[in-house]
């Protein structure tokens, strides 16, 4: 099991990640990281079983990419700052 200090060296460099802009070949346009079910587990402190498991029922913003799941940490701040996702009570303790 890891342990707590090496869980927060994963936060904060998907974070300082997740903030980097994705370098493309269009004018201005610029794209925010998707980060995995993995990842975003890790930020929320909840079990990767238990945030897919939230996915599937409409409780949590996701994007489906074939049978990958993928989050934006924007959306995950909104969906906690707001307090509900598709008219759903986020619990968070």
């Amino acid at each position: 099991m890891p342990n707590k200090a090496s869980n927060l060296s994963e936060i904060n460099t998907t974070q300082q990640a997740a903030q980097q802009p994705v370098p493309t070949k269009g004018d201005d346009a610029q794209f925010e990281r998707l980060i995995s079910a993995k990842e975003a587990a890790l930020l929320l402190n909840v079990s990767t079983t238990t945030l897919l498991r939230s996915a599937r029922r409409g409780e949590a913003p996701h994007l489906k990419l074939g049978r990958r799941v993928a989050f934006r940490l924007t959306e995950l701040n909104r969906w906690l700052q707001i307090g509900t996702y598709n008219g759903e009570a986020v619990c968070v303790a």
